[in-house]
């Protein structure tokens, strides 16, 4: 093993420069690059995924679960959640639609939730724009209040306090009721944001008594909580009785296609890779036909062709090493300035977010790690196949 870490310092740093030591720091150099802009891709497409299960989970809470009739709500839907040790809270809630009328028209479907309960599965705390002053009391006497997704309020040019008339069908008649928007909230979501409005539940149950709303229950979990083995057991116990579904199951095509887009990114990236590590390749293969009367020599004089494939795929791993590491520190560092100092510059009604979210997953530093130190090993092994396969007295007798 001396003798090849002899001639790889010899490669690496050699006394009075040299073809040979720019071209491995060019190669460093764009292993590095492509590590960096893979690193920070993958941040990104982790970083959209975190903002959707976060804000899906507002929307929907953990889990939901959906009676097959009304008759099973008193009971046995609220027992069996009841007797669930996982289950820190839920809440029941009815959707309708209707159009709230202000300033424009606004088509919203009408989700009514319980006034007692639904702060404790939605942290509505986190979520208003405009807080109502009620929030939090007894329930206020005066029932007909509503609350809007910014965007909709924008769009109506409305605030807390104003007073918007609610279109609803009944049967073949239309009935316009008066609400007071007390409060203005933003789950994150421009599109649920623009399309719903809550209001008291038991003020939808009566606008829509006539048509049996089918209720739902929003289901909150401890923290820690596995929400899979939840979901099972939930499911079991209200076998025939009601639907349980995960908040994923829920927006499955939005969440599969965001992680196909990400694995997608994550091959055409590694080609980007791999196209850096063919520098290794043009490297080694300039590095055997300068050296090749000393590694003839070397050869002639006992080195065994294990060791000089050795050092062509030692001086790969090096290139692969060093690069993946510089890659990582300045993909890090790019993260960083991007979390910390990026405009806003997206537009919400089409990402959902006004900066571009990051979220650097050790997963997937440990996958761009693995598959740049890969790449650059395998394609090292290319010129030394090709050496090994040489003869080294002909080498010398054509010099």
């Amino acid at each position: 093993m001396g003798p090849i870490l002899f001639i790889l310092r010899k490669y690496w740093w050699p006394e009075r420069g040299g073809l040979v030591g720019f071209g491995v720091w060019i190669s460093v150099v764009g292993v590095a690059l492509s590590v960096a802009l893979l690193m920070v891709v993958l941040a990104i497409m982790s970083g959209f995924t975190e903002v959707f299960q976060r804000n899906y989970t507002r929307i929907e809470s953990d889990i939901v679960v959906a009676p097959f009739s009304s008759a099973e709500i008193s009971g046995e839907i609220a027992s069996a959640l009841n007797a669930e040790a996982a289950v820190q809270a839920f809440t029941p809630i009815k959707l309708s639609q209707g159009m709230v009328l202000k300033n424009g028209v606004g088509g919203v479907v009408l989700e009514g939730v319980d006034w007692k309960t639904t702060g404790q599965v939605t942290p509505w705390n986190e979520l208003w724009v405009e807080k109502p002053k009620d929030y939090g009391k007894p329930f206020p006497q005066e029932a007909h209040w509503i609350w809007l997704g910014e965007p909709l309020a924008k769009k109506l040019r409305v605030h807390a306090g104003d007073w918007v008339d609610v279109l609803i069908t009944d049967g073949r008649a239309r009935r316009v009721i008066p609400f007071q928007v007390t409060g203005i909230s933003k789950l994150g979501m421009y599109d649920h944001d623009m399309r719903f409005a809550r209001i008291d539940l038991q003020v939808l149950d009566d606008l829509f008594r006539k048509y049996g709303l089918e209720p739902r229950y929003k289901v909150k979990l401890k923290k820690g909580a596995d929400i899979n083995v939840v979901a099972k057991r939930l499911a079991s116990r209200l076998k025939g009785r009601a639907t349980v579904k995960k908040w994923s199951e829920l927006h499955v095509t939005v969440l599969q296609a965001v992680e196909h887009q990400k694995k997608m990114l994550y091959l055409i990236l590694q080609i980007l890779v791999g196209l850096a590590a063919m520098n290794v390749v043009s490297l080694l293969l300039v590095t055997a036909h300068l050296r090749r009367k000393e590694l003839a020599v070397m050869r002639a004089m006992g080195m065994r062709a294990h060791q000089l494939f050795e050092l062509f795929i030692l001086q790969g791993l090096g290139v692969g090493v060093i690069g993946v590491g510089v890659g990582m520190a300045l993909g890090g560092a790019v993260c960083f300035l991007f979390q910390n100092f990026q405009p806003s510059f997206l537009s919400e009604s089409v990402y959902n977010v006004t900066r571009l979210p990051l979220d650097v997953r050790p997963w997937d530093l440990v996958w761009i790690g693995c598959g740049g130190l890969i790449i650059s090993v395998l394609f090292s092994a290319i010129p030394a196949w090709s050496l090994i396969r040489q003869q080294p007295l002909e080498v010398l007798k054509q010099e």
